[in-house]
């Protein structure tokens, strides 16, 4: 798994690092009246949508991989093992070189600092689509969406690993055309901000009952004698 940002991460993004081999990074417009919709930044000749990652542990990596555009990856603050899984990626350095840079950006961390990275975001500035991928409250999610323009995530690896999303219909159908085919399946939902995060929620509760059943029936069967019959059922 990767480690959350140093507790100093914040302070050093006055430090800027140079993006290999970017143009020059758009510069961000008049602050918008209160309502007005944000528009995704225009990257002229390129048809290549640039995502940041936030950030590539184990399943940051595997949803990175499988996204259709240039993915986007900031190393400062982090381990050798996650710069080892993020060598498919683009290095830009720091988190505010990745907001500056990216249209979409893909929240996977520790759900503890969720909020915090978001908060961090916002305040570089994303002018963009955050998609919220962890396994958060719906409540924490709709606090996200306050912040950001968000599109609500969860993923589930129960049969393949899918991406279920909701919020923005406009935002969801952006976010979806990422994972067109392969190892990640994009799922929308009805429902605004917090139904995909309702929804991991919902089946981690389930997936507790039915091991806990499941070690009740298995208890029941080993007092008889039957248990590998009922293994066998299975």
């Amino acid at each position: 798994m990767s480690r959350p940002p140093d507790s100093n991460t914040s302070s050093r993004l006055g430090r800027h690092t140079p993006i290999p081999q970017l143009r020059e990074i758009p510069k961000r417009g008049p602050a918008r009246a209160e309502g007005e919709r944000r528009s995704l930044p225009v990257w002229d000749n390129r048809p290549v949508t640039r995502v940041g990652l936030l950030f590539p542990g184990e399943m940051g990596a595997l949803v990175g991989s499988a996204v259709r555009g240039e993915v986007l990856w900031a190393s400062e603050g982090r381990s050798e093992a996650t710069r080892r899984r993020a060598e498919a990626f683009t290095d830009v350095g720091t988190v505010r070189e990745l907001v500056a840079a990216s249209e979409i950006v893909i929240s996977l961390c520790p759900p503890a600092i969720a909020e915090d990275v978001a908060a961090e975001v916002a305040a570089e500035g994303l002018d963009g689509i955050y998609v919220e991928a962890n396994a958060i409250a719906p409540e924490r999610a709709r606090r996200i969406g306050g912040l950001l323009r968000c599109v609500d995530g969860s993923v589930i690896a129960r049969t393949g690993l899918n991406l279920y999303l909701s919020g923005d219909a406009e935002d969801v159908t952006a976010v979806a055309a990422l994972f067109p085919e392969g190892e990640v399946n994009a799922i929308p939902l009805e429902g605004g901000i917090g139904a995909a995060s309702a929804l991991k929620m919902a089946f981690g509760g389930w997936n507790k009952i039915g091991v806990l059943l499941a070690a009740q029936a298995y208890a029941i069967a080993r007092s008889y004698g039957v248990d590998e019959a009922l293994a066998d059922e299975e």
